[in-house]
């Protein structure tokens, strides 16, 4: 008899939800009402080397006969105490250094071990080698390639990292919009990710960037200026950029397309601090 009543208020309470139309936690298309799920990281430590800067290296060799060979080899340096020493007025190629490449290798890791790894769809980096290289690893884990942001451009042409930010907003707003994606990983620069994650407008030449109706996610980053916005969720260095390597950011956006802030978390293992302290010896 109890049993019995049990079951007839469970299906009574199933009617009333009914007609009360309250959507279940699972949409239609299988996404939760929390559209999109983006988690944020700087590109790891960086080293500096020229790529056919300046004259070349001349290397003589010989054949079997004894007679001279010239070869041409590009230049190749570690970074200076600043870029100038190293490149002149060009801006260098920058790549991981032995450290960025292990914090690379942690981070997909730490992805793996978190269980958050097999819900990623889809992972992007701005066009230059830094950023790539740092999430290579996760995407490679994960069978996926990493999406450049901006399609077009290299390390070197063009320079800058301004390029990717409004490319960075245009894949972000076009994965919220697909029915295939739920989870992405974004790898940006010091100087970008606070204005991606924030809000920002055309200011009539001022250098801010103009990208149509997108204006950043809306976040209280106070974007790249010293000692503004929320500090403890958005460090900043003297200069208003991402004070350290390690950070990521998990940050959800909702079908209307208001971002939501969820957590900061450092990622530094201790085996990164050993091997900063082999490497110092």
């Amino acid at each position: 008899m109890l049993k019995n009543r049990i079951h007839a208020g469970l299906a009574a309470a199933a009617t009333v939800l009914a007609a009360l139309s309250i959507p279940s936690l699972a949409q239609a298309d299988g996404h939760s009402a929390e559209r999109l799920t983006v988690y944020f990281t700087r590109h790891a430590e960086k080293k500096t080397v020229t790529t056919n800067i300046g004259a070349p290296t001349i290397i003589y060799t010989t054949d079997a006969d004894g007679n001279f060979i010239e070869n041409t080899a590009a230049t190749t340096q570690e970074k200076g105490s600043n870029l100038n020493e190293v490149c002149g007025e060009s801006k260098c190629a920058e790549v991981l250094s032995g450290e960025g490449e292990l914090r690379a290798s942690l981070l997909a890791q730490w992805f793996h071990d978190s269980g958050i790894a097999r819900k990623v769809d889809a992972v992007y980096a701005t066009h230059k080698t830094r950023t790539q290289q740092t999430v290579t690893p996760l995407a490679t884990s994960l069978g996926l390639d990493v999406m450049q942001l901006p399609s077009v451009g290299t390390e070197l042409n063009p320079e800058s990292t301004t390029p990717s930010e409004c490319a960075t907003l245009e894949a972000i707003e076009a994965a919220r919009f697909n029915s295939d994606i739920d989870t992405i990983v974004v790898a940006g620069h010091s100087g970008t990710l606070y204005d991606i994650m924030g809000s920002f407008d055309e200011l009539n030449g001022t250098g801010v960037k103009d990208c149509g109706a997108l204006t950043g996610l809306g976040l209280n980053t106070g974007n790249t200026v010293p000692g503004t916005g929320d500090t403890n969720r958005f460090p900043k260095d003297s200069k208003g950029k991402v004070a350290d390597f390690g950070d990521l950011w998990k940050v959800v956006i909702k079908r209307d397309g208001t971002a939501r802030f969820v957590w900061r978390k450092r990622l530094d293992p201790l085996s990164l601090h050993v091997d900063k302290m082999n490497s110092a010896r």
